[in-house]
C-alpha cells in the first residue's frame, strides 16, 4: 500500500521508495492535524537544520504543498535499515494520496562543541556526549567550552557562556507538569516571553543541550514501547519518534532526564506513542514571536535532531 503512494518522481519520492523496498521500517500517523500546523512546525525545523549547515532533500517544497493542500494531513515516517536515511510522508486526511515527501540522510553529524571535563557532582548535573555516564562510579563528565569564558587566553573563540542557568531552565520546565502538551507549553511559551530576549535564547541552548546529551544509541535504539511489527517483533523508534521521546524525557523534569542516564530502562516509557513531546521543541520560537513581534531566527550550538551527536553513536557510519 505505501509502496503505491511514492509513484511520483521526485527525488524525495525516489529515494524513499528505495529506502522502502531494501528493508525498511515505517510508521503513519491515525490522527490528521491541520495543514498550516504542520507547515509551520516543519518550516522552523527546516530553518534549524539549515542554521545547522543541513540541507534536508525537498523540505522546503514539501512545507510549500502542505500549505497549498489546506486541509488536515497525516505523517508518516520511513527510516532504513541501516539507519543512514529518513523520510517523512505528508498524506491526505484519510491516508489515501500522498501530499508531498522530504527526506535527509543520517547520522546528521554537524558542529561538535567543543568539551572540557567537569565533576559530575556540579549542580549543572550530567552533561556527557560519552559513555561516562551511566557507568557505575563514573565521576567525571565532558563540559561544552560554551560554559567557559568567550575568548580563551590563547585566542581562540568560543560562543558566550548561556545566560539562562540549568536551575532557572528546569524551573521553567517544572511548569509543564510532567508533559509537553500542545497547552502546557503554549503557557510556557506565553511565560518565557515575558522575560528578556537573552532569556528566551538562554531557555533555547538549554533545551537544544539537553536533548543533544540524550541523543545515544542506548536510547534511540530501545523500541517504541506501544508497538510491534507485523509479526510481533520489536517496532524501532523513527528518527523524528527518538526526537519527540527525548522531548517527552526533558519535559517530564530534571530528575527523571538524569535518571535515565544511569538506568536505560527508565528512558523506554517515554518511547510511546502516547509520549509525544514535539510541542516542547517550538516554546523558543513561540515566545521570541510574542515578545518581539519578529520570526525566531537563532541557530543553538547543539544541533538537537536524532543523530546528530557522533559520541552518543559511535557505532552509526560517518
Amino acid at each position: 500500500m505505501l509502496e503505491s503512494l511514492l509513484a511520483g518522481d521526485d527525488e524525495a519520492s525516489v529515494t524513499a521508495l528505495a529506502t522502502l523496498r531494501s528493508g525498511a521500517t515505517y510508521w503513519v500517523g491515525v490522527r490528521a492535524q491541520p495543514a498550516g500546523q504542520h507547515a509551520g512546525v516543519f518550516k522552523h525545523r527546516l530553518q534549524r537544520m539549515r542554521m545547522h549547515g543541513l540541507e534536508p532533500l525537498g523540505l522546503e517544497r514539501a512545507v510549500q504543498l502542505v500549505r497549498e493542500h489546506g486541509r488536515p494531513v497525516r505523517t508518516g515516517l520511513i527510516d532504513s535499515a541501516d539507519r543512514t536515511w529518513t523520510t517523512l510522508l505528508f498524506l491526505t486526511e484519510d491516508g489515501s494520496a500522498p501530499v508531498a515527501c522530504a527526506g535527509w540522510p543520517l547520522p546528521l553529524v554537524v558542529r561538535e562543541p567543543p568539551l572540557q571535563e567537569f565533576d559530575l557532582r556540579s549542580p549543572l548535573g550530567p552533561s556527557t556526549t560519552g559513555p561516562t555516564v551511566g557507568r557505575a562510579g563514573a565521576a567525571v563528565c565532558r563540559r561544552p567550552a560554551s560554559l567557559m569564558s568567550a575568548v580563551d587566553v590563547r585566542g581562540l573563540w568560543h560562543p558566550a557562556p548561556v545566560r539562562m542557568t540549568w536551575a532557572a531552565f528546569w524551573t521553567l520546565i517544572a511548569t509543564l507538569n510532567g508533559k509537553a502538551t500542545q497547552t502546557s507549553c503554549q503557557h510556557l511559551a506565553e511565560e518565557l516571553s515575558r522575560r528578556s530576549v537573552p532569556d528566551i535564547i538562554g531557555f533555547a541552548e538549554r533545551h537544544a543541550e539537553a536533548l543533544y546529551r540524550l541523543d545515544q544509541e542506548k536510547f534511540g535504539t530501545l523500541p517504541v514501547a506501544d508497538m510491534t511489527g507485523r509479526n510481533g517483533e520489536p517496532f524501532p523508534q523513527s528518527a523524528d519518534g527518538f526526537l519527540y521521546a527525548r522531548c517527552a524525557v526533558v519535559a517530564a523534569g530534571q530528575a527523571v532526564w538524569e535518571g535515565v542516564f544511569f538506568d536505560v530502562d527508565k528512558f523506554a516509557p517515554y518511547t510511546s506513542t502516547e509520549c509525544d513531546g514535539e510541542w516542547l521543541l517550538y516554546v523558543p520560537d513561540q515566545a521570541y514571536e510574542l515578545a518581539t513581534g519578529k520570526e525566531w531566527g537563532h541557530s543553538t550550538r547543539y544541533c538537537f535532531e536524532s543523530c546528530s551527536n557522533r559520541d552518543g553513536w559511535p557505532n552509526l557510519g560517518s
